[in-house]
């Protein structure tokens, strides 16, 4: 079963709040009509002057456990980037 966008998006915010303070999700949308591809943007702020933003392509078909790993996954990637603690 495909999830639906406003699922992806509630997914998307929960991940990134237990992943700290530096991700917000920006948005979530598909590529095309009735895609199972989404994509969700996520901003981090952290050590530049603007925060950055990073764009999660994910299958949202796959199930909210495995949708929840990718996200979770990618923003593992940025989360300990050595720049001192949260502003």
């Amino acid at each position: 079963m495909m999830l639906a966008l406003s699922e992806v998006k509630r997914i998307a915010v929960e991940v990134a709040s237990a992943a700290g303070p530096r991700f917000g999700v920006l948005s979530a949308a598909t590529t095309g009509g009735g895609s199972a591809y989404v994509e969700v943007i996520v901003m981090i702020d952290d050590c530049g002057d603007q925060p950055r933003r990073v764009v999660i392509g994910a299958d949202r078909s796959a199930g909210e456990s495995n949708l929840r790993h990718a996200i979770a996954t990618r923003l593992g990637q940025h989360r300990d980037r050595d720049c001192g603690p949260p502003r």
